[in-house]
């Protein structure tokens, strides 16, 4: 550690070495009984003193966001800043890298076994930089890497220059081709400028052109390729109102779900709205409804997602067994490697989109194509991603879950109500006493109600339930117009209320208002909105003074 400390390097490379040393660190204490030394939070503070200010505040807001030990957190930003801090390395080593143009490799051609030994024995030796010819059975004047027209090129030239000479472009060396290349998979034959881990040669690094490409892409595949039933999903089991959701986090969701049978359970009541389905011929608009779905962390926190109604969102989840692959990572994953295996079956219950990306996993540690990501919710390991020593099911999604378009219209009479407005017939004279009112021979509505006063009571009326639980009405006012023209006129709402405020003031009678509106809180007849609450809320708003 201290070794670490006394680099001379930028930030940026200091946290790439971090992330790469730390784990062998771990193991190593691990053996010893010594790894909760490393682990405290006094660790922590000694490696991050080599942050500069903008590092520091990074780390600061990830800390706050991110969940568990302060070693684990720190840990989880380094890989989350691995990437980026290794191309911050590349780029500030780019001007070394027109030094490299030259001399990528540091043997001079009077010590090079190529140019020493090599000689022309089939046929004429041509190089394909210089053109320069070597008879049959002479020593060769200089191997490609040594040619100085070739090593001038840029490195898509030097790719172009190799191509249409046939060379392997993982040898540099004419008597193959890249097809015919036993080595251009093998591991040891490596790039490894800047830490390139591509197979071909070194002064290709950089090369973009197609046929560089086909080098590019011929690094370590496994010969299993992946394929839907073998990926493993970012699925977990979370509490909610208690009982337990098959929640699934989609990075390419826009919107989050909720399965029908889920929001019975749970006693949600929702907003009646439809749903705009687009599909390949049309849209089509079904019947959903919006709830707000409290979750409770490991904290006992509760977090608030709005979810859409649909039917279902994937199902056929099953638990592969994925002990294979635990080897892959570091000890103190193993040693939770219980809660990263521990993963639902059967049906999702709601889906998390990218509107709530600030409760989705972060990543902990990666391995090739599996990363493993900690959760606020339940057993905090999530296993994710593909090897083809697991085989999962093969969980099949709801074909109008992928067609949804996160636009949705709130239920409204105003279609109909304007039919009746504009066509309203006429009407008996409305019954006043009490024997015509109460007269079970004629209905009171048919005749003294018009059309439109008919259908909005019959719609006020759908709207009143009775809620056991609470022994309360639960009312749902529906709207003749569209609620999202009322403007926002929360700042208007406040001046007036603090006029009336002095001015009840100047005649004594603030505590009398004071005792009444009291009243009207103890009494339920209002209700306080809590500022969670209104940041959820993303209707269409309008404030009144009292």
């Amino acid at each position: 550690m201290n070794k670490l400390l006394s680099l001379n390097c930028s930030v940026a490379e200091y946290i790439v070495k971090l992330r790469n040393h730390l784990p062998n660190l771990e193991a190593a204490l691990d053996a010893v009984d010594g790894l909760d030394h490393l682990q405290s939070p006094d660790r922590v503070n000694l490696l991050i003193s080599r942050f500069d200010d903008r590092t520091l505040h990074d780390w600061d807001y990830f800390r706050s966001k991110a969940t568990g030990p302060t070693y684990n957190r720190f840990m989880a930003f380094l890989i989350d800043r691995y990437d980026a801090s290794r191309s911050s390395v590349a780029r500030s080593k780019s001007a070394i890298l027109g030094e490299q143009t030259h001399s990528v490799n540091r043997v001079s051609s009077s010590e090079c076994r190529r140019c020493l030994k090599w000689s022309a024995k089939d046929k004429i030796y041509t190089c394909p930089g210089c053109g320069r010819g070597t008879g049959i059975n002479e020593n060769i004047h200089h191997c490609l890497e040594h040619c100085g027209i070739y090593m001038a090129m840029s490195a898509n030239d030097r790719a172009d220059c190799l191509e249409k000479a046939g060379w392997c472009p993982v040898h540099l060396m004419g008597t193959h081709q890249l097809s015919e290349c036993n080595m251009k998979n093998d591991p040891r034959y490596l790039c490894g400028v800047d830490g390139c881990s591509k197979h071909h040669h070194k002064t290709l690094h950089g090369a973009t052109t197609p046929f560089a490409a086909k080098v590019l892409t011929t690094v370590d595949i496994p010969t299993a390729t992946a394929s839907a039933e073998d990926i493993l999903l970012t699925v977990q089991s979370i509490p909610a109102c208690g009982v337990s959701l098959n929640c699934l986090f989609d990075n390419g969701a826009t919107c989050s779900l909720i399965t029908e049978s889920a929001a019975k359970t749970l006693n949600l009541v929702g907003e009646k709205i439809k749903l705009n389905i687009s599909t390949v011929t049309d849209t089509k608009a079904v019947d959903s409804a919006v709830y707000y779905v409290p979750l409770v962390d490991n904290n006992n926190n509760i977090h608030q997602i709005r979810a859409l109604q649909v039917d279902s969102i994937l199902e056929g989840l099953t638990s592969p067994n994925m002990s294979g692959v635990k080897s892959f990572f570091s000890s103190s994953i193993q040693r939770r490697w219980h809660d990263v295996s521990s993963r639902p079956t059967g049906s999702i219950d709601l889906l998390i989109g990218l509107d709530f990306l600030r409760i989705h996993p972060v990543n902990v540690e990666l391995h090739n194509n599996l990363r493993v990501v900690s959760s606020q919710f339940g057993g905090g390991l999530i296993l994710c991603g593909f090897h083809p020593m697991i085989k999962s099911s093969n969980p099949k999604m709801n074909k109008d879950v992928a067609a949804i378009r996160h636009t949705v219209n709130r239920v409204s009479i105003k279609p109909i109500y304007d039919f009746f407005e504009s066509d309203n017939m006429g009407v008996a004279p409305p019954r006043r006493c009490g024997n015509c009112r109460n007269c079970k021979e004629c209905s009171f509505k048919v005749h003294a109600l018009s059309l439109k006063d008919q259908y909005e009571s019959q719609v006020i009326e759908s709207k009143i339930s009775y809620d056991q639980t609470i022994n309360q009405f639960v009312v749902s006012y529906p709207f003749t117009q569209d609620p999202s023209i009322l403007p926002n006129n929360k700042g208007q709402v406040i001046k007036i209320a603090e006029r009336e405020e002095k001015r009840l003031s100047k005649l004594n009678l603030l505590d009398a208002f004071n005792k009444e509106f009291d009243k009207m809180i103890a009494h339920g007849a209002l209700v306080e909105l809590h500022d969670t609450e209104l940041e959820q809320w993303d209707g269409p708003t309008l404030c009144f003074s009292m």
